[in-house]
């Protein structure tokens, strides 16, 4: 029945995201070979439900996020994005979220055809962290991904969006609860502006120095052991004093 066949697509797009995770770039020539048709039909195609989108967006974004040295791997990044990019204002939160993760993954591996279109990106994340239910517990997640993606496009393309004021108001929705996950990667992003003296992190550091310091708090505190590490190695990290004078 129904029931049975989404189950299986969801134990299918699992162990195809840890397949190309834990083989990165050996996964490319059999990806190319048997899975990115499929994956293109039921990414593209009219009339596909959304637990198809769903499990081709994630396809997509896990094989751009682990194996995007593969010159091919590019080449679906560029054809996926105008479809990513809609799917941010899906009616399904799940397709929602897969879509701000892909746009995050992009921006950080560099795909050149999203810097043309990074303040449509832009907006739509925004639509989804502004929404008034953004903060449910069905779009929790989603929201958080959309967060993590605005923050990854501010600093990656910073020349490409208004950076200096995405900044600050990323900043005021961390720490992020619902995916501790993409918690761990603001921190971690956070701390890559820090080391590059990322000049939008600290125009206005009296404001900005106590919102990392909360986020960095929230990661040494928390349970979750995933984002303790992170954390932890990046406290001998020094502020830019030349800025925040």
């Amino acid at each position: 029945d129904l029931e049975c066949e989404f189950e299986l697509e969801q134990q299918i797009c699992e162990l195809l995201g840890a397949l190309i995770r834990s083989s990165k770039g050996m996964v490319v020539p059999g990806f190319d070979k048997h899975m990115k048709d499929l994956m293109g039909e039921l990414l593209l195609a009219p009339g596909r439900r959304s637990q198809d989108h769903m499990m081709a967006i994630c396809a997509f974004d896990d094989i751009v996020e682990h194996a995007f040295a593969a010159p091919q791997v590019m080449q679906y990044a560029a054809t996926v994005l105008p479809a990513v990019l809609t799917f941010l204002d899906n009616k399904d939160t799940d397709v929602r979220q897969a879509a701000a993760y892909g746009i995050g993954i992009f921006a950080s591996v560099g795909v050149p055809e999203l810097a043309p279109v990074a303040d449509q990106a832009i907006n739509g994340l925004h639509k989804i962290v502004s929404d008034p239910e953004a903060r449910t517990e069905e779009n929790a997640s989603t929201t958080d991904n959309a967060i993590s993606a605005m923050g990854k496009l501010a600093f990656h393309l910073s020349g490409r969006v208004d950076a200096a004021a995405i900044i600050p108001a990323w900043l005021s929705m961390l720490p992020l609860k619902a995916d501790r996950i993409e918690a761990k990667s603001c921190t971690e992003l956070i701390a890559r502006m820090v080391e590059t003296q990322f000049a939008p992190l600290f125009a206005n550091p009296t404001v900005t120095v106590p919102q990392i310091l909360a986020v960095l708090a929230d990661g040494i505190d928390t349970e979750t052991t995933v984002i303790k590490p992170t954390t932890v190695s990046y406290t001998h990290l020094t502020l830019p004093t030349k800025r925040i004078v």
